[in-house]
């Protein structure tokens, strides 16, 4: 892992009941080991690459796929990344009720991401009637694969490590029912409408 995740309560100027949230800040020794081992990504795709006649070719396309990964733990180590792909699923799910992005606060900085908290569980740890949690795993479902797909936006953003972990329920505004809340927008990519076709 390459960032470190710390809870805070934010309390406005007017006083009031606080804000829970979390402040997402990149470890200070990521950045340069990623710098060591991402070379080492390029040495072994070159070097599985070179090897199919003895493996087999499995039709893998070693350099891209590692470059990809390459890709992927650099994005880690920039937190304007994820506030970027938070503003867009934020906008992209505005109008869904039955999902939940946190909130970006305003004093997010380049190497810091200050969002909302989302209080949840993991949404196979959730302790609910089984027609709830059908209806969270139908949910999440249409949310994180069909909702983008099939979206009518030129861009749809589609969350890209959606484990356990990172898909939570959470209690509805209203304390009767559940929403999915969806955390770790570091790994997130966007789909025009020619690739979603």
């Amino acid at each position: 892992s390459v960032g470190a995740v710390l809870p805070f309560e934010w309390v406005g100027l007017s006083g009031g009941p606080g804000r829970r949230g979390v402040a997402k800040l990149v470890k200070p020794s990521a950045a340069s080991r990623l710098d060591e081992d991402l070379p080492a990504l390029d040495r072994l795709a070159s070097w599985l690459a070179a090897r199919k006649d003895v493996y087999g070719d499995l039709g893998i396309d070693y350099v891209g796929v590692l470059k990809d990964v390459r890709e992927a733990l650099a994005a880690e180590t920039d937190p304007r990344m994820e506030q970027r792909n938070i503003q867009m699923a934020e906008a992209q799910y505005r109008e869904r009720h039955d999902i939940r992005i946190p909130t970006l606060f305003p004093f997010s900085t380049p190497s810091v991401t200050a969002m909302e908290r989302l209080d949840g569980v993991p949404l196979p740890e959730v302790d609910a009637a089984p027609t709830a949690k059908r209806w969270l795993a139908c949910t999440a479902f249409r949310e994180l694969i069909i909702g983008p797909m099939l979206s009518d936006r030129e861009f749809a953003i589609v969350h890209g490590d959606p484990h356990a972990g990172n898909l939570l329920a959470v209690p509805a505004k209203d304390r009767t029912g559940w929403v999915v809340g969806l955390i770790d927008w570091s790994q997130a990519g966007q789909l025009d409408r020619k690739h979603r076709r």
